[in-house]
């Protein structure tokens, strides 16, 4: 069980940088929006909110990789 913690964790924490660095990428090169005033507003608004929901994607598999889960398990 704790080897599949170890995988998981660590797919979060690649997933939360990979989508945020793509979601990154293709806002900044305008493929999203084709208006380039809509694409600026929409960048706006979406990256602010999805930056903490990625860092606690990540944050969520660290503590799952480093296997803290168990341990408030455990003290149960």
């Amino acid at each position: 069980m704790l080897l599949v913690h170890k995988i998981l964790g660590l797919s979060f924490v690649v997933m939360a940088f990979f989508a945020e660095y793509f979601l990154i990428v293709y806002i900044l090169s305008g493929t999203l929006v084709k208006d380039p005033a809509s694409n600026q507003i929409f960048a706006a608004t979406v990256i602010p909110v999805s930056i903490p929901i990625m860092v606690g994607l990540a944050l969520f598999g660290w503590y799952a990789f480093k296997g803290e889960y168990l341990k408030l398990r455990d003290k149960r």
